[in-house]
């Protein structure tokens, strides 16, 4: 090139380019400039966009956790070294969720540009771990935490925001001589006077982890 003949690339929308730089359809022209040589010739070259689904290209998906909230999840595609850029090599499509699970094959990510088809990845959201649970003693309107001896309706009660069952009961060492917890329902029914030590345990809920107090 350059003593016997000029090389002139153009796209599909023909514009010259210098060289081939991604995906599509280019035209060389090939133009004979000696004496030994005359004409023209051209020839169409193809470069076929590369699937995203191919060994090599990796995609990362962030794992959530649980907030009460619809979320998706943020995804990164690499080839190679290399990321790709979202909305120029491709597209990710994601209904956002709120509960806790796992979502298989939700995540469509759309080759684009430079890349073609599609792929499906999975994405997770973890259950929030429970740190605000709490208790309040039913009695019947009375000041909490404090049972006249020999009342009724009294009962232990679990409060937080997770749907985990409840269990009830004295903690370890404590006197069994003054009351009796219902480990199911928190129920106490009084026998003597004094100050004992509760707990409650929360197993895990939908979106929640265990819990005690």
């Amino acid at each position: 090139a350059g003593t016997d003949y000029t090389v002139t690339w153009k796209d599909a929308s023909g514009t010259t380019v210098a060289s081939i730089t991604g995906a599509g359809s280019y035209t060389a022209t090939v133009a004979y400039k000696s004496e030994k040589y005359s004409g023209s010739a051209t020839k169409t070259l193809t470069v076929a966009a590369k699937s995203i689904g191919s060994d090599g290209i990796t995609a990362s998906v962030g794992t959530l956790t649980y907030t009460g909230s619809a979320q998706t999840p943020k995804v990164t595609v690499k080839d190679g070294s290399t990321t790709l850029t979202k909305g120029t090599d491709y597209e990710v499509s994601v209904t956002a969720q709120t509960n806790a699970g796992t979502y298989k094959d939700a995540i469509t990510i759309t080759g684009k540009g430079n890349y073609q088809g599609t792929r499906k990845e999975s994405f997770e959201i973890e259950k929030m771990q429970m740190t605000n649970l709490s208790f309040e003693v039913d009695n019947e309107g009375g000041t909490p935490m404090t049972i006249e001896y020999g009342t009724t309706g009294n009962y232990l009660k679990g409060v937080s925001p997770s749907d985990g069952a409840f269990t009830y009961g004295l903690t370890k060492d404590e006197p069994t001589n003054i009351v009796d917890i219902d480990k199911n329902t928190g129920e106490i029914t009084t026998k003597g006077v004094g100050t004992v030590w509760a707990y409650i345990l929360q197993d895990e809920g939908t979106n929640h982890g265990k819990n005690s107090v």
